[in-house]
């Protein structure tokens, strides 16, 4: 199945679920926005939300993709502040869809969250990163995809050489460090890649890094 064809079967799967939770996840570049605002169009009674970190495209309160389509969202900085979000909602009866997008920058709470409005009968679909530019898996996304239903795995095309790209390279240009593993960025900093040319590239990218310490060790000799 080619990725077009398995990105619409993904969306009318989960608009078409009674109830569950299904995690749509993939590298930087993937077109995980672009699934959420397809799948959007596609179901009633829901509500978007992402959390506060994501501060890219100067963009607050709205989840935008990176040809620039957008559609509005809440914006929560923690588990509790979602459940607060949805406590009236619940009690009403409205809700049926909870969409959360960067779910791998939440604390550990959302997961069982999750399961717990699954359980109310409600569809959760959660959007993020499967790993982090050290091509790491990031907790929350790992514990998540263990306790859903479905696990979406979607791609984009290699910078180099075309192929289907499954990791987020940290441009080598790029020193800040932010929140341990985390450095929010678009194409600014990040370039998409196959796993061959990430293995190659990053093995590059630490022969330069050694080699910078190597020569500011040896200035600071003299």
């Amino acid at each position: 199945m080619d990725e077009n064809k398995y990105r619409e079967y993904a969306i009318n799967n989960i608009s078409q679920a009674k109830s569950g939770l299904f995690i749509v996840c993939g590298p930087m570049f993937a077109g995980k926005s672009s699934f959420l605002l397809s799948l959007n169009k596609k179901i009633n009674n829901k509500i978007i939300i992402k959390h506060s970190f994501d501060d890219r495209y100067k963009s607050k309160n709205s989840i935008v993709t990176h040809d620039a389509d957008k559609t509005k969202c809440c914006v929560c900085k923690n588990t509790e502040e979602i459940r607060s979000l949805l406590k009236d909602k619940e009690k009403k009866k409205e809700l049926r869809f909870v969409l959360i997008d960067e779910v791998q920058f939440f604390d550990k709470d959302i997961v069982q969250y999750c399961v717990d409005l699954v359980n109310q009968g409600k569809v959760v679909v959660c959007f993020g990163l499967d790993k982090d530019f050290n091509d790491n898996g990031f907790e929350i996304t790992k514990d998540l995809m263990s306790q859903a239903d479905n696990v979406y795995k979607i791609k984009g095309t290699c910078f180099f050489c075309g192929n289907p790209s499954v990791s987020s390279f940290l441009k080598p240009t790029i020193t800040e460090r932010k929140n341990g593993n985390v450095i929010i960025g678009t194409d600014d900093k990040y370039i998409p890649l196959c796993r061959g040319c990430f293995s190659v590239f990053n093995i590059l990218k630490k022969l330069k890094t050694n080699g910078t310490e190597k020569t500011k060790n040896q200035k600071k000799d003299k």
